[in-house]
């Protein structure tokens, strides 16, 4: 083992392990949506099918290190949480599982691990974050979300709340970008922001940003509940909300159809951040008047009212018209008011 120096305060470990000590000494932080621990995703089945089939096939060949963390000193025999590199350590175990004569064929070669000594939950995100984040490898927008629960818990409160709507908005865009059927299918850029000539037409902060405070109201007024104790009440929460979701866009798109014809999608801002943070502040506008609880039918067909019935041209999303000028959240206020007005006369 070489011990480097670094300026965050943990040590950074080099060291080489066989497959065999890491099919036995390691385990993932996978994110807990109960709890809120952990920040990886589950692993890939496909993806992970994909490296025992180059395992059967090739020459054992993995020069890319495993990146792990521990909280305590390293020894020889601690255990170690992967950081980056699940997938091939996962891969080596389905090895083992189905194919064991292949497996002990590579189970003593040795891989380079880098090991992060007692970091902090913060540190180890953010490692997590920073690797993956530009290649793109993983979805780390969990991990996003407990980043920001550690930095509100070091400020004071560890109530779960605000994470909890971080992470429905989250899961809703997620899902909302991988529906083929959805206006959404590949708008939310997932890492970073959109450019001009890209597909995408959010970036997936904005449009988390945005949703969690519909998701807040959606909740206040008990047309949706924000607390799950397992994950079949969690995916009808998520289920309820993106209904929603797409029932208000589904009236957007009756109320402005030309928006979203092949030739105008990108050249309006209805679906980007002044688009949708408008949206959802004139609906939260309208639940403020109304002042009372609804059921999930009820409120469908009332936002289908309140957008459909609007008086405002489809003119104006378009780029460089009035309401693309509205571009801070003092502006989105000032559409969403529009809108409010508009419906009033």
């Amino acid at each position: 083992m070489k011990t480097i120096k670094q300026e965050c305060g943990c040590k950074i470990i080099n060291d080489i392990k066989t497959v065999d000590w890491l099919v036995r000494n390691t385990k993932v932080r996978t994110f807990d949506n109960i709890k809120f621990t952990g920040y990886q995703r589950r692993v890939n089945e496909k993806h992970v099918s994909n490296i025992v089939k180059y395992l059967k096939e090739n020459p054992f060949y993995l020069p890319t290190s495993i990146i792990c963390a521990t909280d305590e000193e390293v020894t020889n025999d601690t255990t170690l949480n992967i950081v980056d590199g699940q997938h091939r350590v996962e891969a080596f175990k389905k090895l083992k599982e189905d194919n064991p004569d292949k497996y002990n064929n590579i189970k003593d070669y040795e891989l380079s691990v880098v090991i992060l000594e007692k970091p902090s939950e913060a540190l180890e995100v953010d490692t997590f974050i920073t690797i993956n984040k530009t290649s793109r490898k993983v979805d780390t927008s969990l991990a996003y979300v407990l980043k920001n629960k550690i930095n509100r818990n070091n400020t004071s409160s560890s109530d779960l709340t605000i994470a909890k709507k971080e992470f429905l908005a989250v899961e809703l865009a997620i899902n909302l970008n991988s529906d083929r059927n959805s206006l959404w299918y590949n708008r939310i850029l997932l890492e970073g922001n959109p450019t001009r000539n890209s597909n995408e037409t959010i970036s997936l902060n904005s449009f988390v940003k945005s949703i969690q405070m519909l998701i807040s109201y959606l909740n206040k007024y008990n047309i949706i509940g924000i607390d799950w104790k397992n994950d079949k009440e969690l995916n009808e929460i998520i289920n309820d909300i993106k209904d929603i979701y797409l029932k208000i866009w589904d009236a957007v798109k009756i109320k402005w159809p030309n928006l979203f014809k092949e030739e105008s999608i990108n050249n309006s801002v209805i679906q980007g951040t002044i688009g949708v943070s408008a949206i959802n502040k004139y609906i939260i506008l309208q639940l403020k008047k109304q002042n009372k609880n609804y059921n999930l039918e009820q409120f469908i067909s009332e936002v289908e009212h309140w957008i459909v019935d609007t008086n405002i041209s489809q003119d104006e999303w378009y780029k460089g018209n009035w309401f693309s000028q509205f571009s801070s959240a003092a502006g989105f206020n000032m559409v969403a008011n529009m809108l409010f007005d508009s419906l009033e006369q």
